[in-house]
């Protein structure tokens, strides 16, 4: 497929709506429904991603996979990494994301047992990529950790702080060396929604010798007005963004949560009967710690949803809930969320093909949070497992970069690096092998676990090698 091929979804911005959604606007909205040629500023810093880990002893509980999967093997990149560092050259792509596992460093928690055959996997993982002019970066918790930890302490008790401040100490040292960007957290969000519904602690900078940038991943989809000429609806989606991105994001700007959080979930504790907010309040000293405590922002997005208030409701569209019961999530934030039934849809029902979000998305983050730099940390979308020509896919990769592209060019975004998601046919978490993202196909059945090249894969090679989008 050539890059100028007409594309299966369209791309740009609904002009309507961002003529009345002021406050998160993109400029030269008469051009953004057109295809955008052109070149990334400079090299773009383009990878594919890939989750490196065996999930034994790692705190997680595994009786919740929807096909009884285990991630023990999965794509068995563990033993094949020389193989998958030459389809990233292959590709053309100059940085590649991969996650380090705790239990694998440290199999007991303690940093005085320090599994040296797992610091040494990934010392030859990061020498391989530097071999091929590829360069690391490093995401240091992804979800698992040792489960003597995970035992005692959950992402609520202030004490998995220390245990976490000791891990990463290990991980400077081992590899400070090698690495010049570290993820530290992916998707806090995820973890708490998914774990607890809200109480996650923010992330922390943590000391060390070494010259490596560190960031957060924080995962969110565009929150659009479902009515963009509705007041109500606009405050909803402002809210709706606090919540998501604002929930990781503002205390890195501020030290603090956002107001719309702190109103809400503190006017709701009081009506529960609580004596204190379930939304914690920061000390002077964690304020300090947390204020600026990043040298890059960290995005993993997908997709978008509407949002309306409960009382304008569409009756004929499902609402999409990220938590169970009250109070939660959903409750304090006093909103609808639901896809517009006109979005094309992947083979995930929560991700959408509305790339025009993904533009919105980075331009907020450029008004609200003082336009840091930007590493995009994960994009793509699932597809069948069994389909090698992916052109469902490669359309989600053009039109979703092609709205990055214009986002740098156009807006003045600061993205400094984008990675797909992802490198291979992963084992998704609870999903477990029933969707896959790869743009290599991987055969499970195959004891080699050949990988073999989809068409999205070869998309993303062109880009890589032309910096951008070429006509012709």
């Amino acid at each position: 497929m050539s890059q100028d091929s007409e594309p299966l979804f369209k791309t740009g911005i609904d002009k309507e709506r961002d003529k009345a959604f002021s406050k998160i606007s993109v400029p030269n909205v008469e051009d953004s429904d057109d295809f955008y040629y052109g070149a990334f500023p400079r090299a773009l810093n383009g990878d594919v991603l890939l989750l490196l880990t065996k999930l034994r002893e790692v705190g997680m509980l595994m009786v919740k996979i929807d096909d009884g999967s285990n991630g023990d093997v999965a794509c068995d990149s563990y033993n094949r990494f020389r193989e998958d560092v030459q389809l990233l050259k292959n590709m053309g792509a100059n940085m590649y994301r991969f996650s380090l596992s705790w239990p694998r460093i440290l199999p007991t928690g303690d940093p005085n047992n320090v599994n040296e055959n797992g610091v040494q996997y990934y010392r030859d993982l990061i020498d391989e990529l530097w071999a091929n002019g590829i360069e690391p970066i490093v995401t240091i918790y992804h979800w698992d950790m040792p489960q003597v930890i995970a035992d005692k302490y959950t992402w609520l008790d202030e004490e998995i702080v220390e245990k976490f401040v000791d891990y990463c100490r290990i991980v400077f040292e081992r590899f400070g060396d090698k690495v010049n960007y570290y993820v530290t957290i992916n998707e806090p969000w995820a973890i708490a929604a998914g774990g607890f519904d809200l109480g996650i602690f923010p992330p922390y900078k943590v000391g060390t010798v070494q010259k490596g940038k560190l960031g957060l991943s924080l995962d969110t989809w565009w929150n659009e007005p479902a009515d963009p000429n509705s007041q109500e609806d606009i405050e909803a989606a402002n809210r709706a963004m606090e919540f998501k991105l604002g929930i990781g994001a503002y205390p890195l700007l501020h030290g603090c949560y956002p107001p719309s959080m702190r109103e809400r979930i503190d006017k709701n504790s009081a009506a529960e009967g609580r004596d204190t907010s379930r939304l914690p309040t920061f000390s002077d000293e964690w304020k300090n710690k947390i204020k600026g405590a990043y040298d890059f922002f960290g995005l993993n997005h997908y997709s978008s949803q509407l949002v309306t208030t409960p009382a304008r409701a569409p009756k004929a569209c499902p609402e999409i809930r990220w938590s169970i019961g009250k109070p939660g999530f959903d409750t304090d934030q006093d909103i609808f969320q639901y896809h517009d039934p006109t979005w094309p849809s992947t083979t995930t029902w929560w991700c959408k093909f509305v790339p025009w979000g993904f533009r919105k998305t980075l331009n907020y983050i450029k008004n609200e949070y003082g336009n840091p730099e930007v590493l995009v940390t994960e994009n793509g979308c699932s597809g069948e497992r069994s389909e090698l020509q992916d052109t469902e896919r490669t359309n989600f990769f053009r039109g979703y970069i092609n709205d990055m592209l214009k986002a740098i060019a156009v807006d003045g975004c600061k993205v400094i690096g984008y990675s797909a998601w992802s490198l291979l046919d992963g084992w998704e978490w609870g999903a477990g092998n029933t969707v896959t993202f790869g743009i290599h196909h991987v055969d499970l059945e195959d004891p080699l676990k050949t990988r073999t090249p989809r068409d999205s894969a070869k998309f993303l090679g062109n880009i890589f090698k032309n910096n951008g989008f070429v006509k012709g």
